[in-house]
């Protein structure tokens, strides 16, 4: 016997038919990955929203994508919940043939093996598509991170340089140094 032993034809898990758990882990995947594809065209409008600086725009999007973030989080409580029922069917087929029991945390890469042959493909199709997915998100992402971090970064220098003019500089010495130089208000420059 192999300690790596997939799942066997027929096999029933909590009731549930290995059919209808493959099924139903590849339904919650595809569901993962429409969550991250909305996402990923959310942060795209999120990027034009920036460019266009329409502030109104790029926080209905930002409440747009915590609505998304908090559903991909319940889809990936879920499917870690129906990975861990999965473990512990496995575990006890496992510990009827005497085979060392698996982890109850293990991941769904560490149950692949597991997994007949002819599902692995597409659920292996589907965990690859979804982490691509999830790398074009996290570049879009620091695009925009970075475009409104440049947008700040050029509001705050042209304060400095409006607010920042230093006239009637009174030379002190001492502790003080210039402290008592007056800053020039933007009120108080003249055309």
């Amino acid at each position: 016997m192999t300690t790596r032993e997939q799942v066997p034809r027929g096999f029933s898990l909590g009731g549930k038919s290995q059919e209808g758990l493959f099924r139903q882990l590849d339904e919650l995947l595809a569901l993962h990955h429409k969550l991250m594809q909305g996402l990923f065209l959310l942060a795209q409008s999120q990027e034009k929203a920036i460019m266009k600086s329409n502030i109104q725009e790029v926080q209905k999007i930002t409440e747009a994508q915590n609505t998304l973030i908090f559903q991909t989080g319940q889809v990936e409580l879920k499917r870690q919940k129906l990975c861990e029922e999965w473990i512990d069917a496995l575990n006890f087929e496992r510990s009827n043939k005497n085979l060392q029991a698996l982890t109850k945390h293990a991941t769904l890469n560490e149950l692949i093996p597991y997994i007949p042959l002819e599902y692995q493909l597409d659920i292996r199709k589907r965990m690859d598509e979804l982490q691509n997915l999830m790398k074009a998100l996290k570049k879009q992402n620091a695009r925009n991170e970075e475009m409104i971090h440049l947008s700040l970064d050029f509001l705050n220098q042209l304060q400095d340089m409006i607010s920042q003019a230093v006239t009637n500089i009174t030379p002190s010495y001492g502790p003080e140094g210039e402290k008592e130089a007056e800053l020039l208000s933007i009120f108080n420059k003249r055309a």
